[in-house]
């Protein structure tokens, strides 16, 4: 079939239109069709509110029995707190009053903090091994050989320890006598595995890579349920709720997954990256940035709310107690109670101690928060939370009528109106005394 000839051109004008269009790899429209970018503009926004609640911090122990800086973060509980200095060196310490209970020699450089489960210890050195003590004495219970130093500090989850290596891989390991029961090998570094607890009563984990890589896996087996790359880097390890999963990422976003099948259900800038773990009271999350701000957006729909802005980086985790939250912003050589919902500040402990700050992350101790703090030598600081009392308001000063206006009875006045005014001629000064000279 022969074409004319305008057929003919407009028919080649097609082809290669479709030819030069650029390829758009296939998008899943449920990825994307809640993203928000909107941040406040408000100044006001960026100041905390008064407190309802003020508190007042009050040193309550101090305890000066490491010889090198802290590894990593203290694991505390109601009855123990343990710390670990880089030199290797485990104590463990009464968290009401700060004494020493036991302390023991790892033979071996700590390259994590401690970690608790049920009646053990565990720490991990950096020549790759993981060693559990008892709780109650600093016994030695057995040594598992992870192949790697860790990454992070081992978490226990529904009855199995998980233990993340920079091979990088997540081992599973029996509590009871440190056999390695399964490996999960990972494109990148993991992050703490995180506790899911989904709605028919399983308990999964959750396992992010800093490279992007998103996880859902039975603790025991590490089989993976499902696996999701962001396409960013995660920069603080994931929060786990009931149906979702909360991710922070490279590109400065906050990210809602579901947890049952990790599809996105929505995205929210921040002005910085989260360098800390995400927390949510209610249906809030707060989300502590590298740029000195609080973000508190919506949980359900990503929603900014507002932020809030502190005077140093936000880069360590935050412990939420109750209706307060407290941070220890880097290198301020402070410890700050926020409360919630609106972030205002509750109170602020400044650390008297010249050229340091903390160096831990903050840890509730049921009725106090215990900090580190030390680069050359660690040390640990308990403090007690009480109510502070309340600035008395001071009364507002009484209004002034307006100009021309005449004030109604009884109302005070401090001049007359202006009709009624008299008019006041000063009286001339004396002349001077003979014989006195004039000026």
């Amino acid at each position: 079939m022969r074409l004319s000839r305008g057929r003919s051109r407009r028919l080649v004008a097609a082809v290669v239109t479709i030819l030069i269009l650029p390829v758009v790899p296939p998008v899943d429209a449920r990825d994307a069709k809640s993203v928000f970018s909107g941040l406040p503009i408000d100044p006001d926004m960026a100041k905390p509110a008064e407190p309802e609640h003020p508190i007042l911090f009050e040193p309550a122990w101090r305890f000066d029995g490491f010889s090198a800086p802290l590894a990593g973060d203290l694991a505390v509980s109601e009855t123990l707190l343990a710390g670990v200095d880089v030199a290797g060196r485990l104590i463990a310490l009464d968290p009401k009053e700060g004494r020493e209970r036991w302390r023991v020699d790892l033979e071996a450089a700590a390259a994590v903090g401690p970690a608790l489960s049920d009646e053990r210890v565990l720490q991990g050195t950096s020549d790759g091994r993981l060693q559990a003590f008892a709780a109650s004495d600093g016994r030695p219970l057995w040594t598992a050989d992870l192949g790697a130093a860790p990454a992070v500090a081992a978490v226990a989850i529904a009855g199995t320890i998980l233990q993340a290596t920079r091979a990088p891989e997540v081992l599973a390991i029996n509590p009871e006598d440190g056999t390695v029961t399964a490996r999960l090998a990972l494109e990148s570094i993991p992050l703490p595995p995180v506790e899911a607890r989904l709605k028919d009563g399983a308990v999964e984990a959750v396992i992010a890579a800093e490279e992007g890589q998103i996880r859902l896996v039975e603790p025991g087996s590490l089989t993976v349920r499902w696996r999701r790359a962001l396409g960013q880097s995660i920069t603080a390890p994931p929060l786990v709720t009931e149906d979702r999963v909360f991710v922070a990422a490279g590109d400065r976003s906050v990210r809602s997954l579901r947890l049952r099948s990790g599809r996105q259900t929505w995205a929210q800038r921040t002005g910085s990256r989260v360098t800390a773990r995400l927390l949510r009271r209610d249906d809030l999350l707060y989300a502590l940035c590298y740029d000195n701000d609080i973000y508190i957006l919506g949980a359900k729909n990503g929603h900014l709310k507002t932020r809030v802005t502190l005077d140093h980086r936000l880069a360590q985790d935050a412990a939420l107690a109750g209706e307060r939250l407290f941070v220890a912003p880097y290198t301020a050589g402070a410890v700050v109670g926020l409360e919630l919902p609106a972030l205002a500040i509750a109170g602020r402990f400044e650390l008297d101690e010249r050229g340091e700050w903390f160096t831990t992350s903050p840890a509730w101790t049921g009725d106090g928060v215990a900090l580190g703090w030390g680069r050359e030598a660690g040390r640990l600081l308990g403090l007690d939370i009480k109510d502070a009392p309340r600035p008395e308001k001071k009364a507002p000063a009484p209004a002034k009528p307006e100009a021309g206006k005449t004030p109604a009875a009884g109302e005070p006045t401090d001049k007359l109106p202006a009709s009624s005014e008299p008019e006041i001629t000063p009286p001339k000064p004396p002349p001077p005394p003979p014989g006195e000279p004039l000026d």
